[in-house]
């Protein structure tokens, strides 16, 4: 029974150090762009279907001019339904100056750096609590 509850303490803890690395991972390149990168007015363009079992979600197609006046054209990364964007609004967009169609819709994922930084903190926690009591039951000779 101990090794079952170690095993389960071990993945879990492992398992938030994952979610919690891709989140801080996640967190430090956006912030490296939003520190060097130039920020800009874009122009949804159109929107892009993407259909599964779950329905319909749409992601925009973002036209915008670099510093030096290049055009350039992208669709952005996260899809939704409804669509958050409408043909024809103004939105920021965020490029690296030497990269610029790298670019991305300003404050693009951080929904998915939270949700990320939160399960892996809830892991680490359940983990540490379970592992926690593990240890007391295997000192107080209950295991």
């Amino acid at each position: 029974m101990l090794n079952k509850n170690l095993l389960i303490t071990f993945v879990l803890l492992m398992s938030g150090l994952v979610f919690g690395g891709i989140a801080g991972w996640m967190y430090y390149q956006q912030a490296s762009l939003e520190r060097s990168g130039i920020t800009t007015e874009g122009l949804v363009v159109g929107l892009v279907e993407s259909s599964d079992s779950d329905g319909t979600s749409y992601a925009p197609i973002i036209r915008f001019k670099t510093q030096s006046g290049r055009e350039i054209e992208f669709q952005a990364n996260h899809y939704s339904y409804p669509s958050q964007y409408e043909i024809g609004q103004t939105v920021s967009v965020l490029y690296p100056a030497d990269k610029p169609t790298k670019a991305t819709l300003k404050g693009e994922g951080k929904l998915l750096i939270i949700i990320f930084g939160i399960v892996g903190a809830i892991d680490i926690l359940v983990g540490l609590f379970f592992g926690f009591k593990t240890f007391t039951t295997t000192l107080n000779g209950e295991a």
